[in-house]
């Protein structure tokens, strides 16, 4: 899952910075996308740029869910098995409550 997590927070990461790059590209070159009447064209790019970034940090978050919803799950699992060995000896005998 850790390994998956990686590929996924690379893929938003590589989105992120390509969504910058339009933006700087774009202002660093404003008077040749004004001479070219090409506004829309790069507002179209910048919002594509975007719509990929927000996908992947959706995905981002959502994958950290689930790893800690599992780690979580082994954590409460390993615990009750703990508490009612831990029991089981109590009622046996074998340890004292204190």
């Amino acid at each position: 899952v850790s390994a998956r997590r990686a590929e996924i927070r690379r893929a938003m990461n590589k989105a992120e910075s390509e969504a910058g790059a339009r933006a700087v590209d774009s202002l660093l070159n404003y008077e040749t996308v004004k001479y070219c009447n090409a506004e829309a064209h790069e507002a179209k790019r910048y919002d594509a740029a975007l719509r990929r970034y927000e996908s992947s940090a959706v995905l981002t978050a959502t994958s950290l869910s689930f790893l800690n919803f599992g780690q979580g799950a082994i954590f409460a699992v390993g615990l009750t098995a703990m508490l009612g060995m831990s029991a089981a000896d109590v009622v046996s005998g074998a340890i004292t409550g204190g």
